[in-house]
């Protein structure tokens, strides 16, 4: 999981706070009350409840605070926003990079999509796959010579259409740079070895 820790700093949390907000985030489906309990001191649970980060469901007398305890929307979006990378200049470039090349097969018909969400699928495509700028610039490059034509750049990464009610980061396997990434890793990373010296 990728962690944005400029965010995190910005929040005044710690590193191991993130984790607590994911244990939060499951207490819903999965009792981890124990794990908060043992986790979570009473300064970060005051920053939580000021930031209305948390709130807690009625239940039953029987239940601890910490069975309560539920992440808000505002807590939710937050645990989201910690899983996205900075945008860099380099990254944005990447990117340029990247829709230039795709745009420069003179077919007509191609298109970028919505060109910030091919920036920021870009950039957390990168970081999450651990990759340097220029391999990700020639795994691009191998997948566009590769890969069967489609017609929107932004779906290399994530059709938002087909995936109306979810996000890149949940369906992230699914993406077909992805899948050649893992189907052609060997390819791949010989394409990296004679283009990037």
């Amino acid at each position: 999981m990728y962690i944005n820790f400029d965010i995190v700093k910005e929040k005044g949390l710690m590193p191991t706070d993130v984790m607590i907000l994911q244990l939060i985030h499951q207490n819903r489906t999965d009792n981890l009350a124990h794990y908060i309990a043992m986790s979570m001191g009473d300064e970060l649970l005051d920053l939580l409840e000021k930031e209305s980060l948390v709130d807690y469901i009625k239940g039953t007398k029987k239940q601890s605070e910490f069975e309560k305890i539920r992440l808000t929307n505002k807590g939710k979006k937050l645990l989201e926003a910690l899983q996205v990378p900075n945008t860099t200049e380099a990254d944005a470039k990447m990117a340029d990079y990247l829709m230039e090349m795709y745009l420069s097969h003179d077919d007509g018909d191609r298109r970028i999509g919505n060109k910030k969400k091919v920036i920021t699928y870009c950039t957390f495509f990168r970081n999450k796959m651990q990759l340097s700028l220029h391999q990700m610039y020639w795994l691009c490059w191998y997948f566009l010579q590769e890969y069967e034509y489609t017609k929107v750049l932004q779906y290399i990464f994530y059709n938002d259409n087909k995936h109306r009610y979810s996000s890149f980061e949940a369906q992230f396997e699914e993406s077909p740079l992805y899948q050649f990434l893992s189907e052609k890793r060997v390819e791949v990373e010989s394409v990296w070895k004679n283009k990037i010296k």
